[in-house]
C-alpha cells in the first residue's frame, strides 16, 4: 500500500537567527523527513526592526505546502541602515537640520537660555562619529541666545578735592555714576551679550581710562 508523497507546511522563521531557523525547517516534526534544502538569499537586505543575521522572509511564505526536497530560501537581515552622526557642536540650528536630512534621521530641539547667538548648539545626545539608524531621533540642545556675560571693572579714584564725579560708559550707555573721594577703590559688574565694547571712565568730566572690554564665555 503506497503511503504517498511525503509533505508538510512551510513554518513562520521570520524574525529568528538565520542558522536557527535553518535547524527549525530542517528537525521540525512534519518536516524533517523532507529533506528540504534551506538556504541564504546571496544577498542580505537593510531592516529597521529585525537585527542583523535573523531572517526577513522566506520563499516559499508561511503556510505553503512543501513537497520532499523542495528548496526553501531564507532572507537574512543587515540591521537598519547605519549613518554616522557629524559634529554639530557651534553650528547653526539650520545647519543641523540640512545634516540631519542627509542622514536620514529626525532632528529634535530644546532651548535653553545662553549666551551664544540664537540656534547655535551647545550639545547634541548622540556624539560625532557614532553610527545611528536610519529613523533614529537626536536630541539638540540651542542657545535662545539672551544670556548676558559679568565682567567685574575695578578703578580707583584719583587725587583731588573732595568727593569727584565718577562714571562709567560701556559704549554710549552709561552703566555706573557716583561721587567718591580720592583713593576710593570701585569694583563696577556690568553685563552684557558676548562681544567687544569700548570702556569708558571719566572723572568730573575728564577722561581717564578708554580700552576695550570683551565679554566672552570662558
Amino acid at each position: 500500500v503506497s503511503l504517498g508523497a511525503r509533505s508538510g507546511e512551510m513554518l513562520d522563521v521570520v524574525g529568528q537567527e538565520g542558522r536557527s531557523a535553518r535547524l527549525l525547517l530542517e528537525q521540525s516534526k512534519g518536516l524533517s523527513d523532507l529533506n528540504l534544502h534551506v538556504v541564504e538569499a546571496p544577498e542580505q537586505e537593510y531592516h529597521d526592526e529585525i537585527p542583523a543575521g535573523s531572517v526577513i522572509r522566506t520563499d516559499p511564505v508561511r503556510g505553503t505546502s512543501l513537497s520532499e526536497g523542495d528548496t526553501v530560501t531564507l532572507y537574512l537581515s543587515l540591521g537598519p541602515e547605519l549613518s554616522v552622526m557629524v559634529p554639530c557642536l557651534g553650528q547653526s540650528r539650520a545647519w543641523v537640520e540640512e545634516q540631519m536630512a542627509i542622514l536620514q534621521v529626525t532632528p529634535e530641539f530644546t532651548e535653553v537660555e545662553g549666551s551664544a547667538a540664537a540656534g547655535t548648539v551647545l550639545s547634541q545626545s548622540v556624539e560625532a562619529n557614532t553610527e545611528i539608524p536610519h529613523g533614529s531621533t537626536v536630541t539638540f540642545t540651542v542657545s535662545d541666545g539672551n544670556k548676558e556675560l559679568q565682567r567685574t571693572v575695578t578703578f580707583t579714584v584719583p587725587e583731588g578735592d573732595g568727593k569727584q564725579r565718577v562714571e562709567i560708559y560701556l559704549g554710549t550707555a552709561l552703566s555706573y555714576g557716583e561721587d567718591h573721594p580720592a583713593g576710593y577703590v570701585i569694583e563696577h559688574t556690568i553685563a552684557a551679550r558676548p562681544g567687544d565694547y569700548q570702556l569708558r571712565i571719566f572723572v568730573d568730566g575728564i577722561l581717564r581710562r578708554d580700552e576695550t572690554l570683551t565679554f566672552a564665555d570662558e
